[in-house]
Formats: structure tokens, sequence, C-alpha cells
């Protein structure tokens, strides 16, 4: 049995704020996390996480809207990662 999994991308995402984002009960499950820099505009940093669709959505829910140092935090479904065989 597979489990489904989204794929959220959030704006802004640090190592910093992994943390404060993930609850630790959740970060287990939480696989492909990567962090992205925008060197022109360093507050617009991002990141994408992949999570079971339940704790996805929770997490989205909980972040949008949420103010993280005067900067409100954004999570929206990011666009699938394509498994190549070979």
């Amino acid at each position: 049995m597979t489990t489904e999994t989204i794929r959220l991308h959030i704006t802004p995402l640090t190592p910093d704020l992994l943390n404060s984002v993930v609850p630790a009960s959740v970060r287990p499950s939480a696989t492909g996390i990567s962090f992205h820099i925008i060197p022109t505009f360093p507050e617009n940093n991002y990141g994408y996480i992949t999570l079971p669709k339940m704790e996805a959505e929770k997490i989205k829910k909980k972040l949008n809207g949420f103010d993280s140092e005067r900067q409100e935090v954004q999570g929206r479904c990011g666009s699938p990662i394509e498994e190549t065989q070979g």
C-alpha cells in the first residue's frame, strides 16, 4: 500500500525555519527537503518538502497567513516530481 504524497512549496523556507514549519512528529515522514536561494532577493528564499497528503494539508493550512519575522509565510502545492526509469 502506497501513501499519497504532496510536494509543498514554502516561501520563505530556510534550514533555520524548518523546525518551526515541520513539527517533530512529522519530520520522519518528510522527504525531498530542499532549500533554494535567490541571491538578488534573499528575503524570498524558498524550499520544497514532500509529505504524506494528510500531513501536507495540515501544514499548508497552518502556514498560510503565518507571520515569520514580519514576512508572511506561504505554503502551496508544488509541481510533482517526475520519476524516471532507468
